[in-house]
């Protein structure tokens, strides 16, 4: 099962290698490729090129002959911590329609239906001005990971030791579902038999002209107009609840209130004794655990674009063991527990100053949903 605790743990570590900045349980659609993120489990585009160059060279469950330990061994079975929703997880799951434990299965079914509904939309929207366009899962490279089927538990000491974070490792080559490149796309040749003014008109009514220059942040009521068709559907079929309400939920939580969490003292404190323990192992140059993994990914994307073979291979063994060091020390200041509890309290904070907006668009989308 996908718990929302794997999403959580995933999300912390793309949203620092990858500064992901859109609120949990988004969903992204671009012009040509589609990509969409459902917790920030669900991992798509085109990166699968540099996964394929680490394979390539490091082997698909990449695991060091010898790793240089040099953190205090944990001994004995150490159960992993079942995940407890905070009460803003609660209200999304219920506005969302998606339970914390939905499988990989699932997420996959929930994932095609909600993009064939958009493709239908832009079918119809292009057809009002007289274009044609043939909905379907084209051009599309989608992967929902499955926690139930990786051979250690994800959050395990035994998943470090093996995978690390699974940044540079591949965790999910046989633990996955896939969907890739189903084609060809009938649209391809209906835009080949235009002109070349035609073929503009096209695109402007499918994608829209596009946010100017600095421009990063766009509405759903502005989305028809900056991304064509594409944005009508985003808005028409996009996700449950009132129009406007996920826009204020990625201001008000993901952009404010979310951010108190970082400058929490308890999680400060908390941070300290966690890098003061990862100094006493060896392991520094960073001040809170997503900078680790930002250094790690950094790290990846440097070696990857110098192409250098010796230190692609040493990648690998650099992340177990600074998964492993990363690991023992949660385990020893008790860090997922804590900082759970830390967020838990904003969570509640946020619901008790917002609680008649987040059970109104509870209850609009609970009256309003599909199926």
């Amino acid at each position: 099962m996908a718990s929302a605790r794997h999403r959580a743990i995933i999300r912390g570590i793309l949203a620092s290698a990858l500064l992901l900045t859109a609120c949990a349980e988004r969903t992204l659609d671009l012009p040509g490729d589609e990509i969409d993120i459902i917790g920030s489990d669900l991992v798509f585009f085109d990166h699968d090129d540099d996964d394929a160059a680490i394979r390539s060279v490091i082997g698909s469950s990449a695991r060091p002959a010898s790793v240089n330990r040099r953190v205090p061994e944990v001994t004995g079975h150490v159960p992993v911590p079942e995940f407890i929703p905070g009460p803003l997880d609660d209200f999304r799951a219920r506005i969302m329609g998606r339970p914390h434990n939905m499988s990989a299965a699932e997420e996959m079914a929930e994932l095609e239906h909600s993009i064939l509904a958009r493709q239908q939309h832009i079918a119809e929207c292009m057809h009002a001005q007289g274009f044609e366009f043939v909905p379907g899962l084209w051009n599309i490279n989608l992967q929902v990971n499955d926690y139930s089927a990786l051979t250690v538990p994800f959050e395990s000491r035994e998943f470090a030791e093996i995978y690390g974070f699974g940044m540079t490792t591949d965790p999910w080559h046989n633990a996955s579902i896939r969907v890739t490149d189903i084609g060809p796309n009938p649209n391809d040749a209906i835009t080949a038999r235009m002109s070349t003014a035609e073929r503009t008109a096209y695109d402007l009514a499918l994608n829209g002209p596009g946010t100017g220059e600095g421009e990063f942040w766009i509405s759903s009521a502005d989305l028809p107009t900056v991304m064509g068709c594409w944005g009508s559907a985003l808005v028409t079929v996009g996700e449950p609840g009132p129009p406007g309400f996920h826009d204020w939920l990625d201001i008000e939580w993901g952009m404010g209130a979310s951010r108190a969490i970082d400058f929490d003292p308890r999680l400060t404190s908390l941070n300290a004794s966690w890098v003061a323990c990862m100094m006493d192992v060896g392991e520094s140059g960073f001040n809170n655990r997503s900078e680790m993994t930002f250094l790690l990914a950094h790290e990846r994307s440097a070696v990857l674009a110098s192409g250098n073979l010796d230190q692609l291979r040493a990648l690998p063994e650099w992340e177990i063991r600074m998964a492993v060091a990363d690991w023992d020390c949660r385990y020893a200041v008790d860090f997922d527990r804590k900082s759970r509890a830390i967020e838990i309290d904003h969570q509640q904070r946020f619901v008790d100053r917002y609680f008649a907006e987040l059970e109104s668009a509870a209850q609009y989308a609970e009256a309003n949903r599909v199926g």
